[in-house]
């Protein structure tokens, strides 16, 4: 672990906090282990973290890592950072219908994916919810927002993640492509305000 800006997300937040790391290292430090935990564990510690009650309260907290730490070989076949699949391209999945009428590659251009929705960010309980991925649709009429779908990551409905292509073949049921809404960023303007008269 290098010293620096991190970012920890508490269990009850939907956003993480910048967070200073002054030093860290594998708790495990065994040369023949390196590289082949499934599940390392660090020995940390945070700026302004200085006593074990301040330490108490970051339990249960991820702490984001720097993409330049990524170790490889962590992850199985069909997992997926949310770094590599932003940016995707995504298609509908060509059928095998006999049909001599086949669509052309821009036809099952979907959209592209903005971001992925955790499924424990939207369900508290573990396991039921499943992650989303936040795709953009393209715009129809030259709208100034940007309409978008969530596609629930499964397997039933993204057939393949094909990283080296830079796209994603989903096959969705019919009517999921429709339920497209538009991201809103609210904007809070903070300053001082003249004193209210009564």
């Amino acid at each position: 672990c290098q010293p620096g800006k991190r970012h920890i997300k508490p269990p009850n937040r939907r956003s993480p906090r910048e967070v200073q790391l002054v030093e860290g290292r594998p708790l495990r430090s065994e040369a023949a282990t390196i590289g082949t935990d499934t599940n390392p564990t660090y020995l940390i510690r945070l700026d302004h973290i200085n006593d074990r009650d301040a330490a108490l309260k970051l339990r249960g907290c991820v702490l984001y890592s720097l993409i330049e730490e990524k170790v490889d070989g962590l992850l199985e076949e069909d997992e997926y950072l949310v770094s590599d699949l932003v940016g995707l391209n995504v298609y509908l999945e060509e059928h095998e219908d006999g049909d001599s009428n086949s669509r052309s590659f821009e036809d099952l251009f979907v959209g592209f994916i903005r971001g992925v929705v955790m499924g424990s960010e939207m369900c508290a309980i573990p396991g039921l919810g499943q992650d989303l991925l936040e795709v953009v649709l393209p715009s129809i009429h030259g709208g100034q927002g940007d309409e978008m779908v969530l596609v629930p990551f499964v397997p039933q409905i993204v057939s393949s993640v094909d990283l080296d292509g830079r796209m994603v073949v989903i096959n969705p049921p019919k009517g999921l492509l429709d339920l497209s809404y538009r991201r809103e960023e609210k904007v809070r303007i903070k300053g001082l305000l003249p004193p209210a008269r009564v």
